[in-house]
């Protein structure tokens, strides 16, 4: 069995690693074009480029955790190369700075997510098999959790101090995910690597094997993912600048829907048991377009407030439900699923940021519009791959 300290340095880095993901994604948007200059031109292609880059290194992770003898030194790095990068930002406080960090270092500290899960779900496979599954869930209301705590923290010290002092808090936040996951190197029993079978088929041949209507599935997935990434970097912009609204109400709202994302995880995935994952993702992706289009619609902070509740519900069934989704497309290939998990992600990074950069208006509700029609194509795709799969 492994120690106590592993046992909660695990749920404790996780927790860390999305409250600087939950600190930085509303504010991420408003410190490049607000606060450095960037046109939105220039951030939809420093947005693209994070895409590529990330697509790239995700795959390389995914390829060397599958041979990797300790899990954790990829955890470790990912780690230190996010907090390098959001230091560099706080540090220097330059357009050109923030470009180099989001598309050299950051798709090294967003891999951290998968990289988590990825060794945790090994470490309790072996460890405590039959509790495996249900301490994932555990571990992804934690990162939920951070959302709760985290956003309204950094609107804070957006608005007492400066939004860089955000970075800088990103940047604490992952070097303790090294300090933690480096507490575990003392138990011997947390060391995880990927073992392969003698006589396997190589992961590429894996996904020739995967039916072509799940693919469909997948890319159905994938454009709810482009609507929730449009709706990620639109919406701070559509409060700040549309609707007058200040950085901190930015904080409060994220937090919000976090703290209804956290029992609506659990209930969806009780539907989940009923009903076909491409369904029930079908659903939240047809919920989730409804929410866009009546968000647009918005006139004032208060109506995005009350709105904040529609997108919990939604959001947490298609950030939740999508995890074990992709994972089933290649089964019994746990590195290639987490980069899968990396490239869907950011693959929809990289086409939602060319479709805000593309659409010639100055305005953040068309955006919330067109996201809404992107997700409502996506629930169809769902829907006509779950169909097929029946």
């Amino acid at each position: 069995m492994i120690s106590r300290a592993t046992q909660g340095a695990i749920p404790l880095s996780i927790f860390l690693s999305g409250a600087a993901f939950a600190a930085i994604v509303p504010f991420s948007p408003v410190l490049g074009m607000d606060i450095l200059g960037l046109d939105k031109s220039t951030y939809a292609a420093l947005m693209v480029v994070n895409g590529v880059v990330g697509t790239i290194v995700s795959v390389l992770l995914g390829n060397v955790s599958d041979r990797i003898r300790d899990r954790r030194v990829l955890v470790v790095a990912c780690a230190l190369m996010g907090s390098l990068g959001f230091a560099l930002i706080w540090a220097i406080q330059s357009p050109l700075i923030f470009m180099v960090v989001f598309g050299a270092l950051m798709p090294f500290g967003n891999a951290l997510f998968s990289q988590s899960f990825a060794y945790a779900r090994a470490l309790y496979d072996r460890h405590d098999a039959e509790r495996s599954q249900i301490i994932m869930s555990y571990l992804r209301s934690g990162f939920t959790l951070a959302w709760i705590v985290a956003p309204p923290f950094a609107g804070w010290l957006a608005a007492t101090y400066s939004t860089f002092e955000v970075f800088l808090f990103a940047a604490t936040a992952h070097f303790l995910v090294t300090l933690s996951i480096g507490a575990t190197f003392r138990d011997p029993k947390a060391r995880i690597g990927a073992a392969r079978q003698t006589g396997d088929r190589g992961g590429w041949a894996s996904l020739r094997e995967v039916p072509a209507m799940r693919w469909v599935g997948v890319g159905g997935l994938a454009l709810c993912g482009i609507a929730m990434q449009m709706q990620m970097v639109s919406t701070p912009m559509f409060v700040v600048r549309d609707l007058g609204g200040s950085v901190a109400q930015i904080g409060f709202i994220s937090a919000l829907a976090a703290l209804i994302e956290v029992p609506a995880m659990i209930a969806w995935g009780y539907v989940a048991v009923r009903i076909r994952k491409e369904h029930v993702l079908a659903i939240a992706g047809t919920v989730f377009a409804t929410y866009l289009f009546l968000l647009s619609q918005a006139q004032s902070i208060w109506m995005v407030y009350g709105l904040q509740v529609l997108a919990a519900i939604t959001i947490a069934a298609l950030l939740s439900i999508n995890i074990s989704y992709l994972q089933e497309t290649v089964p019994g290939r746990l590195g290639l699923s987490t980069s899968l998990l990396d490239v869907n992600r950011l693959v929809t990074t990289t086409v939602a940021a060319v479709i805000f950069g593309a659409l010639p208006t100055t305005d953040f509700a068309p955006l919330l519009t067109a996201a809404a029609v992107i997700s409502l194509c996506g629930a169809a795709a769902l829907v006509v791959a779950g169909r097929s799969n029946r």
